[in-house]
């Protein structure tokens, strides 16, 4: 009984968090670094390798905003990643358009975060409108995007471009 209280209350204090997230104003991203992200809203990090193939889905609307840097590369959507967002469409928005909307993936990094392969790449979906004024942009472009957390695939989280802004960084 302990175990369904603890997550019964998790679950509430996201939905109090989150319950003003109905309309998306850049005022509502909510600064988090990607690479913080599981710890913060207490997601799985990674998956267990030898496990079954889990998919996740979040109904909260976490809505995060995140430093990172233009890689200048983009690609069509793969095709799990564009089969959970059909899947999460269906079950939350019920929105035909969504379907439309996100066709591909641009690859970003985020600055001062490395894992074991160097810097941390992520690949993450965008939507269309968004695409062509960014792939203006020359690659190292620092960017503040505002994405939508969907969910996870095996761990892996799929945050959902919503808006991004060219940014300067000022030394200090």
């Amino acid at each position: 009984m302990g175990v369904i209280r603890k997550i019964t209350a998790h679950l509430l204090s996201r939905l109090r968090r989150n319950a003003n997230l109905g309309r998306a104003a850049r005022s509502e991203y909510a600064p988090c670094p990607f690479a913080d992200f599981a710890e913060r809203f207490g997601m799985p990090a990674v998956r267990d390798q030898d496990g079954p193939r889990t998919m996740e889905f979040d109904f909260g609307f976490i809505r995060t905003s995140a430093l990172v840097d233009w890689t200048g590369n983009s690609r069509p959507i793969r095709n799990q990643i564009s089969e959970t967002i059909r899947d999460w469409n269906q079950a939350c928005l019920r929105n035909p358009l969504v379907d439309t909307i996100f066709r591909h993936e641009v690859a970003v990094l985020e600055p001062g975060k490395v894992d074991v392969a160097g810097d941390r790449v992520y690949w993450l979906p965008i939507q269309e409108s968004l695409l062509p004024p960014l792939e203006r942009l020359p690659a190292g472009a620092h960017l503040m995007l505002g994405v939508l957390y969907i969910g996870a695939i095996d761990g892996e989280p799929i945050w959902l471009i919503n808006c991004w802004e060219r940014v300067t960084l000022q030394r200090v």
